[in-house]
């Protein structure tokens, strides 16, 4: 993580906000629907570059607010959601394995034998 600017006061305090957001965020991702995790990542991505401990104690109680007016947010989340999007793309576009096809005739194979 990038060093905080500030005081020293101000850097540990806010040091201890950003680590707990951090760590709620990822903790709320496993819960949250599409749309949330999409900018919670966003949000992670640019954690670190919010570098003044001011901006992280002045957003304490409500952190994510200080994201959405953030050029680097908006950009993060594009090229999140265009990667996954790829990545399910090429997912969908995949061929077996030879090692998935093995297993497959493996399955096939030992239960036509239990059938018997």
């Amino acid at each position: 993580m990038n060093n905080l600017n500030g005081s020293e006061k101000q850097i540990a305090w806010a040091t201890d906000i950003r680590r707990e957001f951090i760590e709620k965020t990822k903790a709320d991702m496993k819960s949250a629907d599409k749309n949330d995790v999409l900018d919670m990542k966003a949000m992670l991505k640019v954690a670190d570059n919010i570098t003044e401990a001011a901006d992280w104690i002045n957003a304490r109680r409500n952190v994510k607010i200080m994201f959405f007016d953030r050029a680097d947010f908006w950009e993060a989340r594009r090229e999140i959601k265009a990667a996954e999007k790829l990545a399910k793309k090429e997912d969908s576009g995949r061929k077996p394995s030879i090692r998935d096809i093995l297993k497959a005739k493996i399955a096939e194979k030992d239960g036509a034998g239990a059938s018997v």
